[in-house]
């Protein structure tokens, strides 16, 4: 009732939508009230109709789309609803088993020859959201429709509007695509976090600005939970946030301090200002190494990269500060590109707006100073301007200096959003399948990268040890290195500029 054109959408609208999911949820969220509650949410489709709506395609339903994906947590919650047992990963996937053979029965029954290779595959070739969604394009409006009533998803005879397509698509598709486990979705998070996540006030609010009465798609902590990894991952998810917010609070302070701007003679971004918590890089970031995932892993299991910086501007107290990065220390590589000038934006903004409302937006702090790109990374090793490896210890304990001014810093990056960027933005080379065979075929399973080190010779990584002709002869090791392989960057580890 909206309407997608529609962008005064009145807030108290808004607000009410918002709330009645949030009602949802906490509802879902309490055993009592989750086991009469979960059969009807399902049997109406909430999430589907949710996700389908006028208000989900509308920049103010961001905050509503945020909700109905919790909404949509709980209801496929790993938990029994009667006798209140968690649900181990083997039980969930029985169960999903089971929903995908009754579909397979279906079509075998009675849509062949449409769905005959839907009946006749196994379940793990057919259980994604886009294998499903092909083989449900072989099927008339009525055919789907009709798959639909025998699956108890839709009644035969429905004297209200006609189902769309899409709605009837999405319906069959999430009762019967595979979800990850809540273990596995954690172990695939991201260690560090991004710039999605670290500037959005709905999940991490500022502040300065809080009222008490705002919505935010936040887990709570109550009386009762569902399960005890429930009560855990909410509190997991709590502290995670807690340490975005403090994050947050440094990188902006260290960004309004270096003053990004618009060179007006090169179009590049220069620093008009100075601050003793960040430094620009010189010539962004270079990725050495990315290794083959672990097996059931998707992700890479290592990636690798290195960035310089000088330290010939910086002196005294501040020159020892950095000097003394230690192994294992968590830096925040950013990509910042200088705003233009703040009367060119207001005369933007003034022009650009079509109403009062649109008037009144505040731009976010990235808009305001030109934020792009945040990533994470933990420290290996630092090497000097002459290619020697200082360890901070030597340096803080034994009073050794390293030469020059210009440091190169050798890191591990987030495995899990270094695969999320190739996927995002894309690489000009993607042959880790072909490289995966390879190196199946290797007698020593090993692929060295090409990678050198400062002394020009390969660099691999922490090598592990294989043990030849039994456990009785152990005196006959030989070291096994991990296989890695040379996966082309996005561009925009390239582009980060500041540390």
């Amino acid at each position: 009732s909206l309407g997608t054109k529609n962008k005064n959408v009145p807030k108290i609208l808004v607000r009410y939508c918002e709330r009645f999911v949030e009602l949802l949820t906490d509802l879902l969220a309490q055993l009592t009230t989750r086991r009469f509650l979960r059969v009807y949410l399902e049997d109406k489709h909430v999430v589907v109709k949710c996700r389908m709506s006028s208000l989900a395609k509308l920049p103010q339903g961001k905050l509503f789309n945020q909700l109905v994906e919790r909404m949509f947590f709980y209801q496929g919650f790993e938990i029994d609803d009667f006798t209140g047992n968690a649900l181990t990963v083997d039980d969930m996937t029985t169960r999903h088993s089971e929903r995908v053979k009754k579909l397979q029965r279906v079509a075998y029954k009675s849509f062949l020859p449409e769905l005959r290779e839907l009946a006749l595959s196994n379940i793990g070739s057919i259980e994604s959201r886009e294998k499903l969604t092909r083989y449900l394009d072989d099927l008339n409006d009525e055919q789907l429709r009709e798959l639909c009533a025998t699956l108890n998803l839709l009644p035969e005879k429905d004297s209200g509007p006609r189902p769309t397509r899409e709605f009837m698509t999405e319906i069959i598709v999430l009762l019967h695509e595979k979800r990850p486990s809540q273990l596995d979705a954690i172990n695939r998070m991201s260690l560090y976090p991004a710039e999605d996540t670290l500037w959005d006030l709905n999940t991490v609010p500022s502040g300065a600005h809080y009222s008490g009465e705002n919505i935010f798609a936040l887990p709570k902590l109550n009386l009762q939970f569902l399960t005890l990894h429930d009560y855990i991952l909410r509190n997991f998810d709590l502290f995670r946030l807690e340490s975005m917010y403090e994050s947050r609070s440094d990188v902006e302070d260290s960004i309004k301090r270096v003053n990004p701007r618009v060179d007006p003679y090169t179009n590049g971004t220069i620093f008009g200002g100075w601050s003793r918590m960040s430094l620009p890089i010189r010539g962004g970031v270079r990725i050495t190494h990315v290794s083959l995932p672990l097996l059931g892993d998707i992700v890479p299991h290592q990636v690798t990269a290195e960035f310089s910086f000088t330290l010939a501007n910086v002196k005294g107290q501040i020159r020892s500060e950095w000097e003394l990065i230690r192994q294992h220390d968590i830096l925040f590589l950013i990509t910042v590109k200088g705003p233009q000038e703040k009367e060119k934006q207001d005369e933007e903004m003034t022009d650009g707006a079509t109403n009062e409302e649109e008037k009144e937006e505040e731009k976010t702090f990235p808009e305001q100073f030109g934020v792009v790109t945040v990533r994470g990374c933990e420290v290996i090793e630092i090497v000097d301007e002459d290619g020697t490896i200082v360890k901070d210890i030597e340096v803080e304990l034994e009073g050794k200096i390293r030469s020059g001014n210009k440091r190169t810093v050798k890191v591990f990056l987030d495995p899990a959003q270094y695969y999320t960027d190739t996927i995002k933005f894309g690489v000009k080379e993607n042959n880790l399948a072909s490289i995966a065979a390879t190196a199946a075929k290797k007698d020593a399973g090993v692929i060295k990268s090409g990678a050198k080190n400062t002394n020009g010779k390969p660099e691999n990584q922490k090598s592990n040890v294989r043990v030849v002709g039994g456990p009785e002869n152990t005196e006959k090791a030989e070291k096994k290195e991990p296989p890695v392989i040379s996966l082309a960057a996005p561009e925009l580890y390239s582009t980060l500029n500041l540390v």
